[in-house]
C-alpha cells in the first residue's frame, strides 16, 4: 500500500460536490484524465473503492462519503488558517469577496465605496444574494446575512437591529371579510433563503395561511 497523497483528497472533495469527473475538472482547472488518475491512485493508497462511475455520473461508495466528509473537515481548517493568518496582516491587501442581501445593499449604499477608499489596496468583490453562501468553501470571504444564529464555526459580529413587520394593501384589507390574518393570501420568502424567524413566527402565528407567492 502507497502512502496516501493529501492532494488527492481536494480531487475526492470536488468530484462529491459536482457529480461528473467532468465538471470536477474544470473547477479545478485540470483536465478529466488527471482527476481519474488521482482518484485512482488515492484508491490504490486507501485499498477501497471510493467511487462508483456510471453512464449518469459519479457516485461516492460508503468509504468515499467517510472520506470526502475528511477532506471537507480539511478545507474548513485550511481556510481558517488562511483567514487567520490574512488578518494577521498589518495591511489590507488582495481579493475580498463581500455577500450581502440586495435590500441591504440598497439600504447602506455608502457602506463599500467608504470601505474601499478606506482600504485602496483591497480589490473587493460585491455578491447581491440571499442565495446560501459557503465561508467554508471560499465562496465568499465576508457574509453579512440577517440572522440571530450565527453558525457556531464562523466568527461574527452585530451590525445592527431590523424590525419586522406584516403589511397588506388597503384594497386587499377592505375586501377580506375575517380579521383572521390566516384569511388573508399571503406573500413570504422561499425556503433556500433561510429566513427562519419569518418561518417560525407564521408556523406559530397562522398555520393555516395560503401562501400565494
Amino acid at each position: 500500500m502507497q502512502a496516501m497523497n493529501w492532494n488527492d483528497l481536494a480531487i475526492l472533495l470536488a468530484v462529491s460536490r459536482s457529480q461528473t469527473v467532468t465538471e470536477a475538472a474544470a473547477h479545478l482547472g485540470v483536465v478529466q484524465t488527471t482527476v481519474s488518475r488521482r482518484l485512482d491512485a488515492l484508491e490504490d493508497s486507501l485499498g477501497v473503492a471510493l467511487v462508483e462511475r456510471g453512464r449518469d455520473g459519479v457516485r461516492l461508495t460508503e468509504e468515499g462519503v467517510i472520506a470526502a466528509r475528511a477532506a471537507e473537515q480539511m478545507e474548513g481548517l485550511v481556510h481558517e488558517v488562511e483567514r487567520s493568518i490574512i488578518g494577521a496582516s498589518a495591511e489590507l491587501a488582495g481579493a475580498l469577496t463581500v455577500t450581502i442581501p440586495p435590500m441591504l445593499a440598497d439600504e447602506y449604499p455608502d457602506l463599500f465605496a467608504v470601505f474601499a477608499a478606506q482600504h485602496p489596496k483591497i480589490e473587493l468583490e460585491v455578491a447581491t444574494t440571499l442565495d446560501a453562501i459557503s465561508l467554508a468553501r471560499r465562496e465568499a470571504d465576508v457574509a453579512i446575512r440577517m440572522t440571530n444564529q450565527p453558525a457556531e464555526s464562523l466568527y461574527g459580529r452585530k451590525l445592527a437591529r431590523m424590525e419586522y413587520g406584516v403589511y397588506g394593501a388597503h384594497d386587499l384589507v377592505a375586501s377580506v371579510s375575517s380579521r383572521a390574518l390566516d384569511a388573508f393570501p399571503w406573500l413570504t420568502w422561499r425556503a433556500s433563503v433561510g429566513a427562519k424567524l419569518t418561518a417560525q413566527w407564521m408556523k406559530r402565528e397562522v398555520p393555516a395561511a395560503t401562501i400565494v407567492c
